[in-house]
């Protein structure tokens, strides 16, 4: 299987079962009424596709470089903390930790938007059921 065609599965999957706790955590099968169920439906779909909505964009932004600094901290702290492994004046300067982070070009998480798209597109759906029942 493909890597990209895992990485749709694996995010389906992992918006599922959020999508199903919270359908738990509204006690789903205890409810009665057509209305009732269709919001709860409603409201866990959209529920989930923002929570993806958030991962997805801090995702984009780490892979655009926008917390390189703090990884750089990160790194370079346990460097010069390693004393065994390299001398501090061999340390690696920001700028050539950045530009080695943009060499290895990562892949945009364009399969978190897709899933996040179809899960607010259901919702949707059980939005527009809601308001016809």
């Amino acid at each position: 299987m493909k890597q990209k065609t895992k990485n749709y599965l694996i995010t389906a999957i992992v918006a599922t079962a959020i999508c199903f706790i919270i359908l738990i955590a509204y006690n789903i099968f205890a409810l009665k009424g057509a209305k009732l169920i269709m919001k709860v439906l409603c409201d866990a779909f959209f529920l989930t596709g923002f929570m993806f909505v958030g991962t997805g964009a801090l995702v984009f932004c780490a892979s655009k470089g926008a917390f390189d600094a703090i990884s750089y901290l990160f790194h370079s702290l346990f460097v010069t903390h390693n004393w065994s492994k390299t001398k501090f004046k061999d340390r690696q300067t920001y700028g050539d930790y950045v530009e080695e982070k943009r060499s290895k070009n990562k892949p945009l998480p364009i399969h978190i938007f897709v899933v996040d798209l179809v899960f607010v597109a259901i919702s949707v759906i059980f939005l527009i059921v809601y308001n016809n029942v």
